[in-house]
């Protein structure tokens, strides 16, 4: 307990330390609780959000949210509106017009049903008797694939911001057997949305790999490679306060 303590410590110490000299950086961002909350008063909270305003204060900047729909905030990426966007995974496509950050944190996909349904898989063949809902999101490969290859027997899209719940009152309608979603927002809307969603309940068996999420660097911004060079180096410091366990435990996430 003393380390952790002296860790959180060393971590205000250099916070403070930086306040004085530090720059400000504007970043793209879109609700997708927990690790990022859009509050009442507009503010942004959030696991991802508190990990990236930390680890910019320890390079010296003061972090500034703006919130946009996802497809506006990528185009803000594409042609360098913002520094960058939190937070995202990779892949090919993202990878044309952004950086990635080493990981600020890991997701993992799961299917979620009614609890009055037993519903067991090992492969997304074991899927193909059933209506399987998403949300347009960069899902675990292995899932997009079976979309593409037609395995189940309807899916059911939502593409909307917060488009979690109307997913889940879905679920819970019988217009759909399982739904795909992160573990952590599933279970952030499963805790925030009680009792409306107390007869659904997620899957075990993860779909597809534990994959990361990264603050993605916009390539057309001025100086973006010094810029990532010191967010990597702030975040490897970071880690090593132990911060993140107590952040997880603000938001009630669990650990992948």
């Amino acid at each position: 307990m003393k380390s952790i303590g002296l860790a959180v410590c060393l971590l205000c110490a250099w916070i403070s330390l930086g306040v004085a000299s530090e720059k400000t950086l504007v970043l793209a961002t879109a609700p997708f609780p927990p690790f990022r909350i859009i509050q009442a008063d507009g503010s942004v909270a959030g696991a991802d959000a508190d990990i990236v305003r930390e680890v910019f204060a320890l390079a010296g900047y003061r972090v500034r949210y703006q919130v946009y729909p996802l497809a506006r905030a990528t185009d803000l990426l594409i042609w360098g509106g913002v520094a960058g966007f939190v937070s995202v995974t990779s892949s090919p496509e993202r990878e044309r017009y952004c950086h990635f950050s080493l990981p600020i944190n890991h997701v993992r996909d799961v299917f979620f049903k009614r609890k009055d349904r037993t519903i067991a898989w090992r492969t997304m063949e074991d899927l193909a008797p059933y209506v399987v809902g998403h949300s347009g999101y960069n899902y675990a490969p292995v899932f997009l694939d079976a979309i593409r290859r037609q395995v189940f027997r309807r899916v059911e899209t939502v593409r909307a911001e917060n488009p979690e719940p109307l997913q889940f009152r879905k679920l819970l309608a019988g217009r759909m057997d399982l739904f795909i979603c992160e573990l952590n927002v599933g279970l952030w809307f499963l805790r925030n949305h009680a009792p409306e969603f107390s007869g659904i309940d997620s899957i075990a068996t993860p779909v597809g790999p534990v994959r990361s999420f990264h603050v993605a660097f916009s390539k057309r911004w001025a100086g973006v490679d010094e810029l990532v060079r010191q967010f990597n180096q702030a975040l490897v410091q970071w880690k090593q306060t132990q911060r993140q366990g107590l952040i997880f435990s603000k938001y009630g996430m669990v650990g992948l």
